[in-house]
């Protein structure tokens, strides 16, 4: 059985009865591991997280069908840091067998 913490819903996901009265923060800490606690923060406070379409606080508390929604860029859905294209790197020195 699928675990209903986790089970997609767009981007998002509907809290599962074991998860119920766990806070906002918390629980995306939980479905975002990979995020840290600054950037859960930072995408609470800009909107990016909704809890049956209306804006998430941090201290949200969740109940047990409650459906979180995730409405920011698809980049902090990302297992893995997603490369940045533009990066500007000079070169020191640079010869047939070094770069």
């Amino acid at each position: 059985m699928e675990d209903q913490g986790l089970r997609p819903v767009g981007r998002g996901w509907i809290v599962a009865q074991r998860l119920h009265g766990i806070r906002l923060d918390a629980f995306v800490r939980y479905c975002l591991p990979q995020l840290s606690r600054r950037s859960i923060d930072a995408a609470i406070a800009a909107a990016a997280f909704l809890i049956n379409r209306k804006n998430g606080k941090k201290g949200d508390r969740l109940a047990a069908g409650d459906v979180v929604k995730f409405v920011g860029p698809e980049a902090w859905l990302a297992l893995s840091p997603v490369p940045e294209d533009r990066l500007d790197v000079s070169v020191v020195f640079e010869d047939s067998d070094l770069l």
